[in-house]
């Protein structure tokens, strides 16, 4: 997928649920595992709110001489919020 404006959340994260959205018919959300270690603060933005309100994974690779894969936990609770 192609990302036009790489400074625009909105854009980016509509991309990320396009991506989740038209998954082959033999993979699930759940297999699949969304990386923010390299993207610019506006795509880890965008990636962290796409996987928000779902059981998508999110991980990052810690930047230091480990280099340990680190995996983000994250499943809030919203009331009166749509995602």
């Amino acid at each position: 997928m192609r990302i036009n404006d790489p400074n625009n959340s909105k854009h980016i994260k509509e991309i990320i649920d396009e991506i989740y959205d038209d998954l082959p018919s033999d993979l699930r959300e759940t297999d699949i595992v969304a990386d923010i270690t390299a993207g610019n603060k506006p795509m880890t933005a965008a990636m962290v709110l796409s996987c928000l309100n779902s059981d998508r994974g999110l991980e990052y690779i810690e930047q230091s001489n480990k280099n340990e894969l680190i995996e983000v936990n994250i499943s809030p609770k919203f009331k009166g919020v749509e995602l």
